[in-house]
């Protein structure tokens, strides 16, 4: 079984391979996915006319779990679009290969499949061991620059969730800072107002929020580090409760 076929791999690369191995024929060629790194289509044709016994599946015909018999032995090979639109992971005796699948993350740096779609295939990929009733105890990437193993598979494509994360982490700060200008509007002394705003550097800004500070353990607000942007409204809020709005 040929797994990838990159950009003018010889076939008598393939040839000494096999003939290193012991055995003339080649039986199944598929790749990882359909970028031309993967999956050249002159490497593809040349090979079809070299082995044209063998079967061919490319990556973009396969669909959920397809189960090959290679030596007797199972070959998995799992769609699951995630770095690109018709991933595959390829899975024989406990190892898989996940071509360019960026794991433990629900971003891709090609952004080519829809956010919906990752999450989907990364459920799907977690799931496979359960489904198959098949342990994988190492995983490896296509280019060999990830490999991984006695392997936590269930960890390899567990994520955060991004978009849930920055929701959640708006609303803690929205919070924060109610409840923040909700003291120090009741409780703070213009001396604390002014320390705070004194340690605000030139390149930064702040906000309030619930917590303790490092000036007092009896205040309970605190600086957040801020880029620049904030500036406006650091000052509007500092106005604000100064007037006792």
């Amino acid at each position: 079984m040929l797994l990838e076929l990159p950009p003018e791999m010889p076939v008598e690369a393939v040839d000494q391979g096999l003939n290193a191995l012991g055995s003339p024929d080649l039986r199944c060629v598929t790749a990882s996915h359909s970028h031309e790194d993967h999956l050249d289509v002159d490497v593809w044709n040349a090979m079809i006319d070299a082995y044209p016994d063998a079967e061919y599946l490319s990556p973009d015909e396969l669909e959920g779990d397809t189960r090959l018999e290679l030596g007797e032995e199972p070959v998995w090979l799992i769609k699951a679009p995630k770095h690109s639109p018709d991933d595959v992971v390829t899975v024989f005796r406990g190892v898989a290969m996940t071509g360019d699948i960026e794991t433990t993350k629900l971003d891709s740096n090609l952004r080519e499949v829809p956010v919906e779609q990752r999450r989907a295939s990364m459920d799907y990929l977690r799931d496979f061991p359960r489904r198959s009733e098949y342990h994988i105890h190492t995983k490896f990437s296509a280019h060999l620059n990830s490999l991984h193993r006695n392997v936590d598979w269930n960890h390899q494509f567990s994520y955060w969730d991004y978009a849930q994360r920055l929701a959640e982490e708006a609303s803690a700060t929205a919070a924060g800072r109610k409840a923040g200008r909700k003291w120090a509007q009741d409780r703070a002394e213009p001396i604390q107002l002014q320390r705070l705003s004194e340690r605000r550097g030139p390149e930064h800004d702040w906000y309030f929020g619930s917590g303790s500070s490092a000036d007092s353990s009896a205040e309970k607000f605190f600086l957040i580090i801020e880029p620049s942007a904030d500036r406006e409204d650091a000052e509007a809020f500092l106005g604000a409760i100064r007037q006792g709005a």
